[in-house]
């Protein structure tokens, strides 16, 4: 029967998938193979023989090289077609082809074809694969633009590397867009930024009498400030930038300008030439927290002021080079890439990369726990009518309750049997632990009582150590073998300022000022991930909180943030900028108490 699918499902799926892979990739190489060695043949044949192509005032004569040798036979004949070509004979091709009509057109694909299969076969000879016929993996080829650098050109540009290059190296533009930003790019970007790219139902406040007006053509100037640092049409960004969800407020220009303002503040505070020192940047977190407060005042997402804040921050990331290559796999270069600012991240900034992930996991678990209470607590409210002001009342205490079956938002207690057993993950603070555990111990015995009143309380005090332990986690990189600090839960229980007594409203504006905690160490977190300047910002971000934060001034502990923002506490209007923020000399070492000292930067006078 040979080799069958069922026979693979009975070894095993993986080994079944891996054969498939192994086929498709020697199939791939099988037909580039045949493809290149009748192109040879054909062109061996016709060795010293000419083909030209013709648009206009332009004539296109290349020769076949005569070379035995098939890979100096290719070599030759790609060096022909470049110095036929020129600098900007091929630009010229297609202006006139174009102002032909279908003729040509055709006569234009014919070019291209040619092109495209000399590409193809010099490719062929510069690719590097690794492993054997069993484990073949076709890792790159060799990238032609670096040894012929006028196909990066205006006179080539990108359709010489649409119609032709990519092709051959069967990639899309955008890889090369992507390599060679300064160069390509910014010519893509050129093409993009006609006025005539806009669409009004897709950016609604941006009518064509706004567009029109001296305050939409300032947002547009803003706009393409933007665009062509990132290298993107400032259409894009126009796109990105809204603020708000619902179509009023995108069709708003008032609400809309508000982030075009926020960026022009920043731009004013920060200098034409933004940051340049993350490490001495202390004098700029005044004006960061007051951006982003008046960015949250007005709608604008931490993902989005995150993004402005971008705009005047340094790349902090691996310096990126480019390696002469075109990978097969389209995602290597990008994981190179990430690899190496992670490696730099680590050594220069004490960051880790991998850390940051499991911080942003916790942080949208935590977020995603008080939105789900929330919800909850509202749905429960609507059950048992209007002018209810406590939340365990009637059928709200089975909605408490519910918090913990098998399929609530905590599913039952198994933070709390992680946390007492001590298992890995957990920093003990012997104080802290005996005050909690005599809490917790008392309150596993209230919630036998059924529906009275201590059982009631305890059910709420229950809600708040496993929110409070999931928050900490996200502090401290989730529970995969990271450390929670004991402390830190206790402060948070501490500062979630609600009991059984409590209103709905009350606790509702306790989970929602946990839900702004937890999505802004989501943001940090996430810009670290992405390594560059997006870690740039992350960094300011972080020490913004830590130093003067949205609503508190801290040492650096973001747990202590938290919960001081929980507790209400206010930015010292006083703040004054003769502090820095170092590497901590005694991260790592044991505390007088018995605990670790895991703060990695620490806040000092200057």
């Amino acid at each position: 029967m040979g080799f069958t699918p069922f026979k693979a499902f009975i070894k095993g799926g993986a080994d079944y998938n891996n054969k498939v892979n192994l086929m498709r990739l020697q199939g791939e190489q099988d037909l580039r193979k045949l493809r290149a060695t009748a192109t040879a043949k054909a062109l061996a044949d016709s060795a010293g023989s000419t083909r030209s192509f013709t648009a206009g005032n332009v004539s296109l004569m290349f020769t076949a090289s005569g070379e035995k040798d098939k890979q100096a036979r290719n070599s030759a004949n790609i060096a022909n077609f470049y110095n036929v070509l020129g600098t900007d004979k091929y630009a010229k091709f297609v202006k006139n082809a174009n102002a032909m009509g279908a003729k040509g057109a055709e006569k234009l694909t014919q070019l291209n074809t040619h092109g495209k299969r000399l590409h193809e076969n010099w490719i062929d000879d510069n690719k590097f694969v690794e492993g054997n016929d069993k484990t073949a993996k076709l890792v790159k080829y060799k990238d032609i633009t670096g040894m012929y650098k006028q196909s990066l050109g205006k006179g080539y540009g990108k359709d010489f590397i649409t119609n032709i290059v990519a092709p051959a190296y069967q990639v899309n533009y955008s890889r090369f867009a992507a390599k060679y930003p300064g160069k390509l790019g910014m010519q893509s970007k050129k093409t993009l930024d006609s006025d005539g790219m806009i669409s009004y139902d897709h950016i609604p406040y941006l009518t064509k009498e706004v567009y029109d007006s001296p305050e939409g053509q300032e947002i547009v100037k803003k706009a393409r400030e933007v665009g062509k640092n990132e290298n993107r049409s400032y259409v894009e960004v126009l796109s990105d930038w809204q603020i708000g969800t619902n179509k009023d407020d995108r069709a708003n220009v008032t609400k809309q300008r508000v982030i075009w303002d926020i960026y022009s503040d920043l731009k004013a505070s920060l200098g034409s030439e933004g940051i340049t020192d993350l490490n001495n940047a202390s004098s700029y977190y005044k004006f960061i927290a007051s951006a982003r407060r008046k960015a949250m005042d007005n709608q604008v997402t931490g993902t989005q002021f995150a993004n402005i804040l971008k705009q005047f921050v340094p790349n902090i990331g691996a310096k990126k080079e480019s390696d002469g290559y075109i990978y097969a796999d389209k995602t290597t270069r990008a994981e190179l890439q990430l690899l190496n600012d992670r490696k730099h991240l680590m050594r220069e900034y004490n960051i880790d990369g991998e850390d940051a992930i499991n911080k942003r996991r916790g942080a949208n678990e935590a977020s995603g726990i008080a939105t789900a209470m929330i919800k909850q607590i509202n749905q429960g409210k609507l059950q048992v009518g209007p002018g209810t002001s406590n939340p365990l009342v009637s059928k709200l205490a089975g909605t408490i309750e519910g918090f913990f079956g098998s399929t609530g938002v905590f599913a039952g207690l198994g933070s709390y049997s992680t946390w007492l057993s001590g298992g890995t993950g957990i920093e003990k603070s012997m104080a802290s632990r005996s005050r909690l555990s005599t809490k917790l111990n008392a309150l596993t015995e209230d919630m036998k009582l059924g529906d009275k009143p201590a059982a009631r309380r305890a059910r709420i005090e229950f809600m708040k150590f496993n929110l409070a332990y999931t928050m900490a986690s996200a502090f401290q990189g989730g529970t995969g073998g990271r450390t929670i600090s004991d402390q830190d839960i206790e402060n948070m229980m501490n500062a979630m300022k609600f009991d059984a007594s409590s209103s709905e409203d009350t606790i509702i504006a306790s989970l929602n000022t946990i839900r702004g905690i937890m999505q802004d160490v989501s943001v940090i977190q996430g810009m670290y991930a992405q390594g560059g300047k997006s870690a740039a910002v992350g960094f300011l971000l972080e020490n913004t909180n830590a130093q003067f934060g949205t609503d508190f001034v801290g040492d650096g502990n973001l747990a202590d943030y938290a919960a001081a923002r929980l507790n209400k506490k206010k930015a010292n209007p006083n703040y004054n900028t003769q502090y820095k923020n170092i590497k901590n000399p005694n991260f790592g070492q044991a505390n007088p108490d018995g605990t670790t000292d895991n703060r990695k930067r620490i806040i000092v006078p200057k």
